[in-house]
């Protein structure tokens, strides 16, 4: 499936790729220049079968509640207010890790 870059996502940088995918740090992913969506995380950004991405349904990183900054190469979170992220069944999706995390970005 060739990527859209006129999708009406939202102008956010950070994402949960696909509904299916655990609201993690680890599986925060990028939507970069073309369109598509790179998971950024160390333990698995350089894992070639998820390069490229593109997902039909992603959820953007502050929808789970998340604040993120970018700084020296890091990526800081912290959840700050509650989910307005949203099962296919309606359900709220809540974030499932730390609520506060950083790591060293690719």
């Amino acid at each position: 499936m060739k990527p859209d870059p006129d999708l009406s996502f939202p102008d956010t940088k950070y994402w949960i790729a696909n509904d299916f995918d655990r609201p993690a740090e680890r599986l925060i992913a990028e939507r970069r220049s073309d369109g598509r969506f790179y998971y950024v995380h160390p333990s698995i950004c350089k894992e070639k079968a998820y390069h490229g991405m593109t997902p039909t349904n992603p959820t953007p990183l502050d929808a789970f509640g998340i604040e993120w900054t970018e700084e020296e190469g890091f990526l800081f979170g912290a959840l700050a207010r509650p989910s307005t992220a949203t099962y296919q069944d309606g359900r709220i999706r809540e974030w499932q890790d730390y609520h506060n995390f950083h790591f060293k970005l690719p």
